[in-house]
């Protein structure tokens, strides 16, 4: 099934988003998120691309969101709550 194809992300990536202190931001250019994680080779930004990247965002201990009208995704990681 072409959703579980291999995510080509730069080992890097993991380093940086593990090291991401609170309120500092990993933006990605949609054509790069396009790369990363669409299931099909240059797919673009659909539903199953933006659920890879939240998925691995998940898996770093992130966030992402996609902002259409900048066209990035961003990672990021929450401020720890105050309680």
């Amino acid at each position: 099934m072409v959703e579980h194809r291999k995510l080509s992300l730069p080992p890097e990536i993991d380093e940086i988003l593990d090291r991401l202190p609170p309120q500092v931001t990993l933006n990605v250019p949609r054509d790069v998120l396009s790369r990363w994680f669409s299931a099909e080779p240059n797919d673009g930004i659909d539903k199953v691309t933006l659920e890879r990247a939240q998925n691995y965002a998940r898996s770093c201990g992130c966030r992402f969101a996609y902002h259409a009208s900048i066209r990035e995704g961003v990672f990021y990681r929450p401020r720890p709550s105050s309680k």
